[in-house]
């Protein structure tokens, strides 16, 4: 930006002391800015002809530069202050650094299980058709926390430690029937305890309420080690990382059903199942860190891991007949198997104070081969009341959503 003094123009002696003085305020703002584009205290000519006295400056561009995380080249020249990259400095080189952060995640399964379908009595048209499943849950956002710790190994490495977690998902889905059944009552809901597509059984169909609840939870743990790539300029920034990743993922599945048939009390069947996948596996990644002014720049990260998963279920089924005699049964298996993992994040950051910064952004997760409670109810009465106890672990979940904190360097 230049400060024009027009020669073209007769001017009094006011104005050209007014000229002056607006002059030196604008060079004075320009030089706390550090945004030359041009060191002065010389005179040049535009195309038509016309004049301009360029003030000589001395820019001020930041000093000393902040503690922050964009991790600045130094295998590349620092720019001059006054040239077309006046504002990018370098930061200093941290020591120790942490940060927490707000997370929230929204849950998705990747597959719809059905609990319950109408019966052959229900009315026309509606026969067969699905009446509970897991599209009938909306998981909200999840809110957690994300906290973490690292230190500075020389100018190429970090070494750090990150836990995420605190979140926990809860659907619940009820459904009534009063539809009147060919056993004398109401109530035409199957279930899936007696597999869908056989005869349907007095005392574990024909329902006339069914209710299903499923709760999800999360937390992480990683260890990673970063290691700088040298880049041709310090506009942008490149490390990978090498890690331990360790993740656990629990959930919690119930279903409740009534009948009111076969007489004279019905019948009352509960189901309540337990899944545990416990993970540990090395994780592999890369940081991209893309500098837009001298505290602001953005940071794109994926990462993703092979896992070995000890996966767990244990079922407990309660069936109480129509003499109100309650029977309870339990079963229960795990099996090892490997698991992968995914993860993309794409992060602001702003360093508002010489070792704050302000972060926010959104970051999406998948994880693969998973023991889900849902997909693990038994496809009939046998094998809940003599077992063996199965175990399905092919599940997938993915999580996304927003995420917002504070980081301090020194």
């Amino acid at each position: 930006m230049n400060v024009r003094l027009s020669l073209l123009e007769p001017l009094t002696q006011a104005q050209l002391f007014a000229a002056v003085v607006v002059s030196a305020l604008s060079v004075a703002e320009l030089a706390d800015a550090g945004g030359y584009t041009h060191v002065g205290g010389q005179t040049v000519s535009d195309a038509k002809g016309r004049t301009y006295y360029v003030p000589e400056c001395t820019p001020a561009c930041e000093h000393p530069p902040n503690w922050n995380l964009y991790w600045f080249n130094c295998a590349s020249p620092v720019p001059g202050p006054c040239d077309s990259y006046g504002w990018i400095r370098p930061t200093n080189t941290p020591t120790w650094y942490a940060g927490a952060e707000m997370v929230a995640y929204r849950l998705h399964a990747d597959d719809d299980i059905v609990f319950a379908r109408y019966g052959s009595d229900a009315a026309s048209g509606q026969a067969g058709a699905v009446a509970v499943s897991t599209d009938n849950f909306d998981p909200d956002f999840s809110g957690g926390v994300r906290a973490f710790i690292g230190r500075q190994l020389g100018d190429w490495y970090r070494v750090e430690a990150s836990y995420t977690g605190g979140l926990s998902w809860e659907e619940a889905y009820h459904l009534r029937d009063d539809t009147p059944n060919s056993l004398g009552g109401v109530g035409t809901l199957t279930t899936a305890i007696a597999r869908f597509g056989d005869s349907e059984v007095a005392g574990l169909d024909y329902n006339d309420f069914v209710s299903v609840a499923l709760r999800t939870e999360m937390d992480t743990v990683e260890i990673n080690l970063r290691r700088k790539v040298a880049m041709p300029t310090p506009n942008a920034e490149t490390s990978f990382l090498v890690g331990l990743r360790l993740s656990q993922i629990g959930e919690n599945f119930g279903y409740r059903s009534f009948s009111n048939v076969p007489p004279v009390n019905g019948a009352i069947n509960e189901l309540a199942i337990d899944t545990d996948n416990d993970m540990v596996g090395v994780q592999l990644g890369m940081l991209g860190q893309f500098l837009d002014r001298s505290r602001i720049w953005v940071d794109f990260e994926i990462k993703g891991s092979i896992n070995h998963n000890q996966t767990s279920q244990s079922t407990s089924y309660t069936y109480t007949d129509n003499n109100n005699v309650t029977m309870s049964y339990l079963t229960s298996r795990d099996e090892s198997r490997t698991t992968f993992t995914g993860e993309i994040s794409l992060a602001a950051n702003c360093n508002f104070t010489r070792t704050l910064t302000l972060r926010g952004g959104y970051n999406v997760l998948w994880v693969g081969g998973l023991a889900l409670a849902e997909e693990n109810i038994p496809g009939n009465v046998t094998d809940l009341t003599a077992g063996p106890g199965t175990l399905f672990n092919d599940g997938e979940l993915f999580f996304h959503g927003p995420f917002l904190g504070l980081t301090w360097v020194h």
